[in-house]
């Protein structure tokens, strides 16, 4: 009866197995725990703050997008989140520090605020002239405003539009749609950061193997 009911589970498990891989941030809760308020990312090396970049904004909007169809996310939206994107717009200081982030964001009952930064973005390699090799750079963190601290922080993580192997062609430069490109590499590199927030669901199967 056992062996039955091994062979069987190995059996699933051959067709598709799902696990599910906590959050990074704040396990086993993840940032599911209390209100967020998503910062668009700024973008030094183009002299953009927070608000100002468009790549910021789609990141964020990657973040979003990935959470709200794979997560139970709790973002703290409204007018008053709208005033707060403003000010920090408009903020006139050269760095916003964690006690003002406190102050902004503790009045409106947000719990977390994410912030971060594109480092660098490119979509071509030295390695791959005349071809598309998306890459992006970013770094951020998450402040507890209620622990008054910053409870999360990563440096220089690096997203790739596709890793080797997974482009059946490769993409040339020449008449590529770098927009679309871009738009999806940022995209990408969001959902990995509500990942770490919100964990995820691997499915795979018996026989496969990481590329």
């Amino acid at each position: 009866m056992r062996f039955s009911l091994l062979v069987s589970m190995l059996a699933v498990c051959a067709l598709g197995c799902r696990t599910f891989e906590p959050p990074k941030f704040n396990r086993p809760h993840g940032a599911g725990d209390g209100p967020l308020v998503a910062i668009p990312f700024s973008e030094p090396a183009r002299n953009l703050w927070y608000g100002e970049s468009e790549r910021g904004e789609a990141l964020i909007a990657g973040v979003l997008a990935w959470a709200r169809s794979n997560a139970k996310p709790d973002f703290a939206e409204g007018r008053q989140i709208d005033e707060l994107q403003r000010v920090v717009r408009e903020w006139q200081g050269r760095e916003i520090a964690l006690e003002d982030w406190v102050k902004l964001a503790a009045p409106l009952g947000v719990k977390y605020v994410l912030v971060g930064q594109i480092e660098r973005l490119s979509l071509s390699s030295p390695m791959a002239v005349g071809i598309v090799d998306a890459s992006v750079v970013f770094s951020y963190k998450v402040i507890d405003i209620s622990a008054r601290k910053t409870a999360w922080e990563r440096k220089n993580s690096a997203v790739s539009l596709a890793k080797r192997g997974e482009l059946e062609a490769p993409i040339l430069e020449f008449g590529a749609d770098k927009k679309r490109i871009e738009e999806d590499l940022l995209f990408k590199a969001g959902a990995e950061i509500a990942k770490d927030l919100y964990g995820y669901t691997v499915e795979s199967g018996y026989n496969d193997r990481e590329r």
